[in-house]
Formats: structure tokens, C-alpha cells, sequence
């Protein structure tokens, strides 16, 4: 049976948000640091988190335009560049699909090792496949599965809170070696040298460029996030952003300068190899392997919702699919007017400024017959669920390493749902504010179009970083 969507409480938008963003770029925060020095690596942070969160907020008040529970990248490009709208859900599927594969990867690289540590090497000996990454990826692959088909991310918030549990004991642990080594210990790998004001080398602080802005994206999980929120309003999604990326900012900041100020330049882009073998290192790598386990639903559910859009886009009936059209007459209506009528919905929704409920949707002759064609069946989640797991099992089984092709997807899907994207919506809808031009849609309108302008020169850097300087490697 169908959920309901519009029932989650706060709480939970905001753990199954962090959970998106606080993820295997852990590992590698402390890396980038260490390429761009500890204070400009700090401001990159920074400035990363800052975007991101400005990202999340264009796409939040994109969202009023769109029918409540309904919000998405496709929806919203329908509104504003229809035409484009199913390359825009397969950039976003092809970005969330690697990642989905880079999951079951770090699974297959890490199980052999924290297998190598559990049992004795009789074991080992006797039982070969233990140290195999490929009997480790079919397993978990079979373990993930359960959780890949649930409807809703909601429906995953206690497995959130299990992969955030992980997270943290991967950030004590750093911080705990960083505090052995200020006591006056030593690690198993010298300090290399630390460079605080200056970056090494410019083109080396260019290279953890791609690494910050990744770390931050979770842009891919918001209209899901907004569709399952009990309260929509832009006050409260807001908020949750603002707790989301305040969080992960804390995180990153914590790993990142402990990890580098433990190692200097010495330190690697998976920091949980710089440790000896112990038991609390295994610990880690296992809850690494926990991480990433229960964060492949969280990109197998955008990466699923965007392909049954690109199906019924193309292959839906003209007659099924109604394209919203403007209303001729007027660019807004009256604010206390519902957002749909009654003979569509049933019910009606207060219309208010900005800040509280929904804006009222300009384009009024929207048909909810729209909705209906779009929506993703049991039988669709089924089948296109199936082949996800099976497409990225299939990768992530004859490849060790995705190399620079994730990294270009990364770079290119990362900074399209984080920057480019939001920032276009709100600048186009900027305009449909009821009573716009005003100083609120001016306002909007020139922090989205900066946000945008600042998407497409961070993608062309990061694209740039990935092919000539070897970005993550």
C-alpha cells in the first residue's frame, strides 16, 4: 500500500537529510585540507557550506510553486524550461546511480580488511572467498535491498540514525588520535608538514576543490525531504536546512582540521588507512561499511524517482501528461485564493507570504492529471528498483575503481542539483511572487543568479580539476 506522504514531523526530515549529506566524504575531508593548508582549506568549507545552504533555500521556495507533496526537479523544470526537464532527472539519476556504485565499491574494498582482522588466518586460509570483495559487494547487495524499496525516505529514518552513529564514532576517532598526538603520542605515520596561511601549491588547492563541494550536496533528497513535511512551510524548511548543513559544517570542520593537523601533507584521501591496525580501527572501517550501507536507499530513492519521470516523459500519453501553462491574464492572483480548486482537490490551502505556506501556484490551469501520470506505481518502484540494484551490483562487482567518469558525473551532477539548478528556479519564479517586482523578489532573484553563475564556474573548475590534475585520486 501507498504512504501517505506529508506526515513527517521535523525531526525526521532532518536526520534523513544529514544522513544524505554526511557521508563517505568523510574520509576524504581531511585530505583536502591538506591540499589547500589548514585556514584556506577552512574557508573552502566554509564557503562550500554556505552555497550549499543557499541551494537548499532557492529549492525550498521553488517548492511553493509546485502542488504540496508534489515538489520535484522535473515538476519545476516543467514550469520553467519544460524541454529540458528530462535531462535535468537524467543528470540527477546518472549522479546518484555512481554513487550508489562508489558505495558498494567502498564496501568491496573494506569488507577483505576488516575480515583479514576479525578471523584468525587458519580461516582465512581455509575459507578464501572471506577475503574476496566480490563475495562481500553480493552480499551486502542482498542486505541493502530490503531498504532500497521503501517508497519514502521517512520510511528509513532509524537506519539514518544508525549510519549517523557511524559517522560519529568516524569523527571521534580522528579527533581522539589527534588529541593522543597533542599529549604528547606519535602516530604510526610521521607528520608531514603542515601548512597553515598558504596552500601548497595553487593548482593543489584546486584539486580538493571537487571534495568540499561534494561533501556538502544532498540537494537530490530536499523535494522528498519537503514532499513527506507535515508543515511545508518556508519558515520550517528552512530551518531544516539551516540545522542540516550547520551540522555537517561542525562535522567537516572537526575532521577536517584534526585529520590534517594529525598528518600534515602526509595523510591520504581515505584517512581510516593512516591508522594501525586495532580493534577500534576495525571498528571504524566497519562503521564506514555501516555508512555506506544504509546511504545507497538514500541515492537509489532520487535516482528511481528520476527515471520514472524520463519514462513517463517519453513514453507517457500526450493526453495524460498536461504541460502547466501560464495564465494569460494575470502573473499572480489573489492571496487568499486556493491553490487548487475544489473540483480538482477537495480542498483548499491559505495562501500567505513567503515565509509561512505556500505561494499560490501562477499557473493555475495545471491539471492534476499531471500528478496522477507521474506518479511512481508499486509495480514501477518495483521494476525500476530491481534494475538499479542489479545495473550498480553489476558495476561495482567488475570495477575497483569508477576513476575520473564518476568524478565528471560527480562534478557535473553535483553542481547542477546544488547550485545551477536552484538558483535558475528562483530566479525565474522570483518573478510570480503575489504583488512582485518587490524588494523580496529582487532580493531572490539576485542571490539566485549569483548562486547560479557560481555553479556553472564551479563546474567548469571542477570538471577542469578532474581531467588535468587527477581530482580524488
Amino acid at each position: 500500500m501507498t504512504e501517505v506522504f506529508g506526515t513527517a514531523k521535523t525531526k525526521a526530515g532532518v536526520i534523513s537529510l544529514l544522513h544524505t549529506v554526511v557521508g563517505a566524504g568523510l574520509l576524504s575531508n581531511p585530505y583536502a585540507v591538506s591540499k589547500g593548508g589548514l585556514f584556506p582549506g577552512i574557508i573552502l568549507i566554509l564557503i562550500s557550506a554556505f552555497a550549499s545552504l543557499a541551494g537548499l533555500y532557492c529549492l525550498s521556495f521553488a517548492s511553493k510553486f509546485t502542488t504540496p507533496g508534489h515538489a520535484s526537479f522535473f515538476h519545476l523544470s516543467q514550469k520553467t524550461i519544460p524541454a529540458l526537464s528530462g535531462f535535468f532527472d537524467l543528470a540527477i539519476a546518472i549522479k546518484c546511480f555512481g554513487v550508489s556504485c562508489s558505495h558498494l565499491i567502498i564496501i568491496g574494498d573494506l569488507m577483505p580488511q576488516i575480515a583479514g582482522a576479525v578471523f584468525s588466518h587458519e580461516a582465512v586460509s581455509e575459507y578464501a572467498f572471506l577475503l574476496s570483495r566480490r563475495f562481500w559487494i553480493t552480499l551486502f547487495i542482498f542486505l541493502i535491498a530490503p531498504l532500497a524499496y521503501r517508497r519514502t525516505l521517512r520510511s528509513l529514518r532509524n537506519a539514518s540514525v544508525v549510519a549517523l552513529i557511524s559517522a560519529s564514532y568516524l569523527v571521534i576517532l580522528v579527533f581522539l588520535h589527534f588529541i593522543h598526538l597533542v599529549a604528547g603520542g606519535s602516530e604510526q605515520v610521521p607528520r608531514g608538514e603542515i601548512y597553515y596561511f598558504t596552500p601548497p601549491s595553487f593548482l593543489s588547492m584546486l584539486s580538493s576543490f571537487p571534495i568540499f563541494v561534494f561533501g556538502f550536496t544532498c540537494h537530490q533528497n530536499e523535494f522528498t525531504i519537503i514532499n513527506e513535511q507535515a508543515d511545508k512551510s518556508l519558515s520550517n524548511l528552512t530551518k531544516i536546512s539551516f540545522v542540516v548543513i550547520g551540522a555537517a559544517l561542525i562535522v567537516y570542520l572537526l575532521i577536517g582540521i584534526s585529520g590534517y593537523l594529525t598528518f600534515g601533507d602526509n595523510i591520504v584521501s581515505n584517512i581510516i588507512r593512516m591508522y594501525p591496525d586495532s580493534p577500534a580501527t576495525t571498528m571504524g572501517r566497519f562503521a564506514i561499511v555501516v555508512m555506506v550501507s544504509l546511504s545507497y536507499p538514500l541515492q537509489s530513492n532520487p535516482t528511481r524517482a528520476s527515471i520514472n519521470h524520463i519514462y513517463k516523459h517519453i513514453f507517457g500519453r500526450s493526453d495524460q501528461i498536461i504541460i502547466p501553462v501560464r495564465n494569460s491574464s494575470s502573473d499572480s492572483i489573489n492571496q487568499n485564493s486556493p491553490l487548487l480548486g475544489d473540483d480538482l482537490t477537495g480542498s483548499t490551502e491559505d495562501i500567505s507570504v513567503i515565509d509561512d505556506t505556500h505561494i499560490m501556484n501562477t499557473e493555475i490551469s495545471e491539471s492534476i492529471s499531471e500528478e496522477a501520470a507521474l506518479e511512481l506505481t508499486d509495480t514501477s518502484l518495483a521494476i525500476i528498483t530491481t534494475l538499479i540494484l542489479l545495473l550498480s551490483y553489476t558495476v561495482a562487482y567488475h570495477v575497483s575503481s569508477l576513476g575520473k567518469v564518476l568524478a565528471i558525473v560527480g562534478a557535473t551532477g553535483s553542481c547542477s542539483i546544488s547550485y545551477i539548478l536552484p538558483g535558475f528556479f528562483a530566479f525565474v519564479l522570483a518573478d510570480r511572487i503575489p504583488g512582485a517586482p518587490n524588494e523580496e523578489s529582487r532580493a531572490i532573484k539576485a542571490g539566485a543568479f549569483g548562486l547560479t553563475i557560481w555553479g556553472i564556474v564551479v563546474m567548469f573548475t571542477c570538471l577542469t580539476v578532474t581531467i588535468y590534475l587527477g581530482a580524488g585520486h
